[in-house]
């Protein structure tokens, strides 16, 4: 039973702490984009809005503040999700172009 009470206790600080911090990592809205290397030969690219230009050489992402260039070759989607996407291929550059407004 006090064991039981301690967890209760601990779930909420946590969630009284979440609730009142704005600038917590898990609801802050700082992070436009996050990205996932494996090597140079898969990349995750999570906060992703639409994909702008797509081809073996190139592929251009839309995210919130940001457009993403990956330049490479044999470029895929593997896959395409909710905010999310997966490129394969041999990924050579990565540029961050800072859209104006």
């Amino acid at each position: 039973m006090k064991k039981q009470g301690r967890r209760d206790h601990i779930r909420s600080g946590i969630f009284e702490y979440i609730k009142k911090c704005d600038n917590d990592s898990l609801r802050t809205k700082e992070f436009d984009f996050s990205l996932e290397m494996f090597g140079n030969s898969r990349l995750v690219l999570y906060g992703c809005r639409r994909i702008i230009k797509y081809t073996f050489e190139e592929m251009i992402f839309e995210c919130k503040n940001f457009d993403i260039c990956v330049w490479g070759r044999c470029l895929n989607c593997a896959a395409y999700h909710l905010h999310g996407v997966e490129i394969s291929g041999e990924i050579g550059n990565i540029e961050f172009l800072k859209r104006e407004g």
